[in-house]
């Protein structure tokens, strides 16, 4: 009975690791397929009239690739799998007067084989907030002398540095946020009316103020916003309203915080009820030591 106990617990053992690799690699699949081929169209067709629905169906389709893959890879090895179950259970029957094996230890088994469908329905519902963790993965993007905190679920989908002899003359980040299916649901984005946010960093120390802002702006509110050693006024505007051919939504919010001395601004543009994560993010930026 011991020397059956302990050949199970060593077969165990020597499957773990296999298993975890399968597991791994299933996950690094689906990240490559699936932001891959967001990458591809957004790349390819960038500023396409169409780009929106390019996006779908290249998220739909990396989706089913990965399910597709899941499912032939347990076709392929059920019957290894079938014939592994039957000698463990032909090696359990002499413990059956012993002590049973617990039940969550069945669950856990199951839960492991159901674990990447799982990992990929959630994925597929809460895709934008993923991208963002993803885009996190390699760190808090900084800014010339400058460090950000940019919230975990907002992509950092770019970061740019413009050089002169050498020089750095000024840097960029661009953050977009946007909410999965699981939280705005399916209906919202077959109409194409995924919510979406951006926000853009910018430092430029060797340039002198920027105070631009667009042609006859309507001036909704402005806040002044502590930042380092001075006062970012930041303009809460309507740009261009004399020639726009229907009004703007009022939840929609456009905010430009133009650069102070320090060289350092910052923008805003998407829906109301996240320019409270911008202002937040201004006020937590912090100067590298």
């Amino acid at each position: 009975m011991d020397v059956n106990c302990n050949h199970l617990r060593e077969n165990r053992w020597k499957a773990l690791p296999k298993k975890s690799v399968v597991f791994l690699a299933f996950v690094l699949a689906y990240v490559f397929v699936v932001i891959g081929s967001q990458a591809f169209v957004y790349g390819v067709f960038l500023g396409a009239p169409f780009i929106g629905f390019a996006q779908t169906i290249a998220l739909v389709t990396g989706n089913a690739a990965v399910l597709v893959l899941l499912f032939h890879y347990r076709s392929e090895t059920r019957d290894r799998w079938v014939n592994d179950e039957a000698q463990k259970f032909l090696a359990r029957r002499p413990l059956q007067g012993g002590t049973p094996q617990s039940k969550w230890r069945k669950k856990i088994r199951r839960g492991m084989i159901w674990a990447p469908t799982l990992f990929a329905l959630v994925a597929f519902l809460f895709f934008p907030e993923f991208l963002g963790i993803v885009s996190h993965l390699s760190g808090q993007p900084s800014l010339d002398q400058y460090r950000l905190e940019i919230p975990l679920t907002w992509i950092v989908a770019d970061t740019s540095s413009s050089y002169v002899d050498s020089r750095l003359v000024g840097s960029e980040v661009w953050v977009v946020a946007g909410k999965g299916i699981g939280r705005v649901g399916l209906t919202t984005y077959w109409r194409k009316e995924e919510p979406v946010s951006e926000m853009t960093f910018s430092s430029a120390p060797y340039t002198p103020n920027d105070v631009w802002l667009p042609a006859h702006p309507k001036v909704l509110s402005t806040r002044e916003v502590s930042f380092q050693n001075e006062m970012l006024i930041c303009w809460d505007i309507i740009p261009y309203p004399d020639t726009r051919p229907k009004p703007i939504d009022p939840a929609f919010a456009e905010i430009i915080c133009p650069a102070g001395k320090n060289g350092f601004g910052a923008h805003f543009s998407g829906w109301r009820t996240d320019s409270a994560t911008f202002y937040k993010t201004l006020q937590n930026v912090t100067k590298k030591q």
